[in-house]
């Protein structure tokens, strides 16, 4: 029988196995045997997958272009694009913001936002630029 899994699935069973048989060989001191055996099946390596590009100054203003800015969709549409693309945040954490996060002192430009594992950071702007 052939399973058809994908390398990193096939590394993360062989984990859990090493691991469930770690705390077998703990309980009963006969399996510690079974356990260096199975420590014996190597980690398949895999090929290391493309790096992402970043959007061209040029791809960016075409994305940036498309939301009409002559309703209110639109405005709200470009302020996120723009609030995402300056602050590197993830879509959840822009989501997540209330009024207290943002710092609306001229100038400072600041955002804090909660990450995964509610970790919170704060991200600045030195120097706000406007795209258009």
């Amino acid at each position: 029988m052939q399973i058809n899994s994908s390398v990193t699935t096939r590394n993360h069973r062989l984990a859990c196995i090493r691991s469930f048989f770690q705390y077998a060989g703990k309980m009963d001191i006969t399996l510690v045997n079974n356990l260096n055996e199975i420590l014996k099946v190597p980690v398949k390596k895999y090929a290391a997958s493309e790096k992402i590009g970043f959007l061209s100054e040029a791809a960016l203003r075409a994305v940036l272009l498309k939301p009409d800015t002559s309703t209110v969709k639109g405005i709200r549409d470009i302020f996120y694009m723009i609030l995402l693309y300056d602050s590197g945040a993830r879509n959840h954490e822009i989501l997540d913001l209330k009024v207290k996060d943002i710092d609306f002192t001229p100038g400072s430009c600041k955002i804090t936002v909660t990450g995964k594992g509610n970790k919170r950071r704060t991200l600045q702007k030195q120097q706000p630029h406007l795209i258009r």
